[in-house]
């Protein structure tokens, strides 16, 4: 392959933490009794792997990740848990900037203990400050932001600026105990919590968060795992390839419709959103899909097709007498029956839905969200073409992004990320002029729109600052 004329930006890989090493940081964030506690309890991401027990099949225990670390490449391990000689590696593979998520400190943030949760957020944060900082020309960790409530979200954020992080995530969900048992048809049966995407509905203003992320600098990005596991989707005992295909992108599903329909992305217009390791075709689903709900349901069509007032009971009384005699035959209360076919429901308080949004036609409502939101895609994902305008409908790019997910199954080998990528062009299923949008154009608009200098000082610092902005 010829070389590439611009520098290859991973939006989202992953180290492997060695806990040992961290435990320290950890001990320190949370005292020696929580810290004990914390040692005493079973990881919630060891939880999750090894999910179940010999009654697994009776609990419907769902199985979890296994053989995950790619093994038979130890220079390419070593370099997921050495810093070193991750950044030694990372050149030699063709990326040249990576912004890396953990692994092994996925799901700190689904801790319901308030003290543990908090703590081990802020321990872990600072091991990876201190751990990867020194390697800042060539990649960048994520801090963790627990997302119970905003005040312990906006804590956490101030605390990971403070410490020189540059990159932060937070959890799709947050999961809630409902405060009624009363069962309900949208329930599974006798559940007993629910899920706060933190925008419609959320059980608290997350408006005070959103606007510190912009005060100090950050992109809002969500990676899934961060927080609580895709809940709803994980239902085979024996299967975990089942249970993982398209778990992530479910999950992001009801969090970006939450932010678009609870009015975030028209309240902060300059915040910008990445939804990591998620792909990108669901989104595009979801944006037609809002559109076309807008058409059919915005408040003008509501009172001009569905308001009950219209209804002339008369008038299909007596079409249904002329051309259906035999049904209005069997019929007490013909008026009664009618009325009881028309699907009524019960009308919320605003019968407008999209009114956060505040959007007046269906290119409003892809506005407020196209400049808004990113989507990191892996190298070999062959539904990053539905991002471009040509393949989705919208009349817009999406803005994919580069998501290795090195240290992890799907990338066996890190020398193979950016061949995968390039092999679209090769397939026909992108232009160069795409792979270069997907490769590096993207993620430098991303963290520069939140941060004019986050690349200054890194081995991509000319070229970054040159794609700088949302369009």
């Amino acid at each position: 392959m010829t070389p590439l004329d611009h520098p290859v930006i991973d939006a989202d890989g992953h180290i492997i933490e060695l806990i040992p090493a961290a435990l320290p940081h950890l001990r320190e964030a949370l005292g020696s009794a929580h810290f004990e506690r914390y040692r005493a309890a079973l990881s919630p991401l060891s939880d999750r792997l090894g999910s179940g027990g010999d009654d697994r099949w009776a609990t419907r225990a769902a199985q979890g990740g296994w053989w995950s670390s790619p093994l038979h490449n130890v220079r390419d391990l070593a370099a997921s848990i050495a810093p070193r000689l991750l950044a030694e590696r990372l050149p030699e593979v063709g990326i040249d900037y990576a912004v890396l998520y953990p692994t092994l400190g996925l799901a700190t943030a689904a801790a319901d203990d308030d003290d543990l949760r908090i703590g081990l957020c802020r321990g872990w944060n600072e091991f990876f400050a201190e751990t990867y900082g020194p390697f800042a020309d060539r990649m960048t960790t994520a801090g963790i932001i627990p997302m119970n409530t905003p005040d312990e979200a906006i804590a956490e954020l101030e605390h990971c600026r403070s410490i020189g992080l540059k990159v932060v995530g937070i959890p799709h969900t947050v999961v809630r105990p409902l405060t009624s048992a009363t069962p309900s048809p949208w329930r599974i049966p006798g559940q007993t919590h629910w899920c706060d995407y933190f925008g419609l509905d959320s059980a608290y203003d997350y408006d005070p968060v959103w606007t510190k992320f912009g005060q100090l600098g950050f992109a809002i990005t969500v990676h899934v795992g961060i927080g609580a596991a895709p809940l709803g989707w994980y239902h085979w005992v024996s299967s975990f390839v089942a249970n993982h295909v398209g778990s992530f992108a479910w999950a992001c599903h009801p969090l970006c419709k939450a932010l678009l329909l609870g009015g975030v992305t028209r309240r902060f217009p300059d915040a910008v959103i990445a939804f990591q390791e998620c792909g990108v075709s669901w989104a595009t689903t979801l944006l037609s899909d809002l559109v076309e709900h807008w058409e059919k349901r915005n408040a003008d069509t509501l009172r001009s097709v569905f308001d009950p007032q219209l209804l002339d009971l008369a008038q299909l009384r007596r079409y249904v007498s002329d051309y259906a005699p035999e049904l209005v035959a069997r019929l007490d209360d013909v008026d009664g029956a009618l009325l009881g076919a028309m699907l009524w429901g019960r009308k919320p308080d605003e019968i407008d839905e999209f009114a956060a949004m505040d959007v007046r036609s269906e290119r409003d409502i892809i506005e407020l969200a196209v400049p808004r939101m990113w989507f990191g895609c892996e190298a070999d994902d062959r539904t990053v073409v539905a991002a471009f305008a040509e393949h989705n409908g919208l009349g817009r790019d999406l803005n994919v992004m580069l998501g290795s997910d090195i240290s992890h199954f799907d990338t066996p080998d890190m020398d193979q990320v950016v061949p995968s990528a390039r092999r679209l062009v090769e397939k026909g299923l992108l232009t160069d002029a795409q792979l270069r949008a997907l490769l590096c154009e993207n993620a430098a608009r991303l963290f520069t729109h939140a941060d004019r200098n986050f690349f200054a000082g890194t081995a991509v610092a000319d070229y970054a600052t040159g794609s700088r902005g949302v369009r």
